[in-house]
This record gives C-alpha cells, structure tokens and sequence, in this order.
C-alpha cells in the first residue's frame, strides 16, 4: 500500500479523533479534576456548553489547512489527487459539525462562535444572515450571503453536484441581499439571486442560472440550467423555464407556464402568446394527442 493510500485511509479518522476528542477531554477534564462537592456540581453543569463551543472550534482548525483546495471546477470523486483529499477532509470536517444538530444549532444561535466558525472554514459573506440548523449547506469558502438574506428549513444550496460521467460539478453561490429561500428549495451550484428575491417553497432552481433583483419565484417553480431571469419578474407557481431560456425585466410568467429550451422572452405579448399555445395544448381533443387514443382504449378496456 502506497504512502497516499495509507493517508488517505488513516487522516480522516485521525481527525474526527481530534474533532470529537478533544473536546470531551476539555469538558471533562475539569468534571474528574475538581474536589467533590459544589465546584464538582459546577464542572458537570458547564461540562456540555464546553463541548458544544470547543468541538465546532476545533474542526473549524483543522479544516482552515483545506480552504485552498474549495475552487470551482469538475472533480473526479476517486481521485488521488492531494487537492482532492484535501476537498473530502474539508468535508468530513463540516459534516461533523452540521450533523451534529445540537452543537450546530449552539454555533447558529451565539454570535460570535458563528463568526468564528464561519470564517474558519472559509466563508467571507455576511454574518448577517438567517441559515436554520436543517438548511443543507456545504463548501463555504464558495458561498456568498448578502446581509439580511434568509436560508429556510430544509433548503439545499448546493456548491456541488455529482454527474453521471462528469465527476463532481463545484460552482460558488451568490445570494443577494434580503433575499429568501424558502422551505425545501433547492439551489444548484453557480447561481446567482440578486437583491430582495424570493425564491419559493420547493422551488428548484438550476445550475448556473442567473435571477435578477426583486424577482420571485413561485412554489414548487423549475428553473433549469442556464436560465437568465431578468430584474422585477415574477415566475407563478409550478411554471418551468426550459434550459438557458431568458425572461426579460418586469415580466409576469402565469401559473403551470411552460417555457421551452434557449427561448426568449422578451415581451408582454410573447408572455400572452405562450398562453394561449398552453390553452390551445389543453382544449385539444384526445384523439388529436400522440399517444392519447391510445392510452384511452387501453384503460377502457381495463374498466
């Protein structure tokens, strides 16, 4: 076995050691070390509020040797590369943390051990920001929040994707100020919001996709890769804008809309055009759909 193959096999486990050792000899050291009686008593009582401050501290140490390696670009997940073992230690070092939900809600909830624990993994955007214990986050040294944005329950914002036959795809995030992201959206790597969007519950929005300032986008919307939404739009619910189309400012995109793939949409007309194709689709008789006659006698025959 190679000198690499045993690092690899031996340094992460060497530091979740490090990660969760270290601070239990912290808090309970003192607990075995003091006389019996009141400072005992004492020693127990602090004993967990030590652990919960010292072990986000000490990954955060660990993992502030990895920051060079967080870039963007496309990773082959089996490499052997050192800036590879360097991007899963990183890893390793913050699922321990954000997983361990008692101590991450400890760092979200007390001011200064969130800055100090942000920045030591990297992060350089605002500490003005609302993220919940349950919003999945990851690569922050990739990650830029404006002040005053809001990172629901259970969102994703995802730095990195694995493609099937592409290997790991890393692009920064970029969420303007005041924006929100609501309950189980999800947010690809590279894109950008800009100011005062909202993004809407169970909303997915695509990698590389670009929304412009005082836009939303409505419930359980798909945005697909690509896709350039200008400032002032509204995308309805449930609507889907097709890979690297374009939506211009101010424009108002109905309910269920679909917009195909590289279209533009540049006007209020082209809007109320792909309205009524929608409505036209719709009030088509079943015969005159591909593969609805059929589907029909099927599930006739069935009854």
């Amino acid at each position: 076995m190679s000198a690499g193959q045993l690092r690899d096999r031996w340094v992460p486990p060497s530091c979740l050691a490090a990660i969760f050792g270290v601070p239990t000899f912290v808090a309970f050291g003192p607990v075995f070390a003091a006389p019996p009686g009141l400072l005992r008593l004492t020693a127990v009582a602090a004993a967990p509020i030590l652990w919960s401050v010292t072990m986000p501290l000490i990954a955060g140490l660990i993992a502030r040797s990895t920051i060079g390696a967080i870039v963007a670009g496309s990773f082959d997940p089996e490499s052997s590369d050192p800036s590879q073992r360097r991007r899963r230690l990183h890893d390793v070092c913050w699922t321990a943390i954000s997983r361990c939900l008692p101590v991450y809600q400890v760092v979200l909830a007390i001011p200064w051990l969130k800055r100090a624990t942000f920045r030591l993994f990297g992060y350089h955007g605002s500490l003005d920001v609302t993220v919940c214990a349950d919003t999945s986050i990851a690569a922050l040294p990739l990650l830029e929040l404006g002040s005053g944005s809001y990172l629901s329950s259970r969102a994703t914002v995802g730095m990195g994707i694995c493609l099937r036959g592409a290997g790991i795809l890393v692009a920064p995030v970029c969420i303007g100020r005041n924006t929100v992201v609501g309950h189980l959206a999800v947010l690809g790597p590279g894109v950008v919001l800009g100011d005062d969007v909202e993004i809407g519950v169970s909303a997915v929005i695509g990698p590389h996709a670009q929304i412009g300032g005082r836009s939303t986008v409505g419930p359980c919307a798909t945005i697909q890769h690509g896709v350039r939404i200008g400032a002032g739009c509204h995308v309805g619910a449930a609507s889907h804008v097709g890979a690297k189309a374009t939506v211009a400012d101010g424009l108002t995109i109905p309910f269920g809309t679909v917009i195909p793939p590289r279209m533009t949409v540049g006007t209020p007309r082209d809007v109320d055009e792909l309205r009524l194709t929608a409505t036209a689709d719709a009030t088509r008789s079943p015969s005159s759909v591909p593969g609805l006659t059929q589907l029909s006698l099927v599930s006739g025959s069935e009854g």
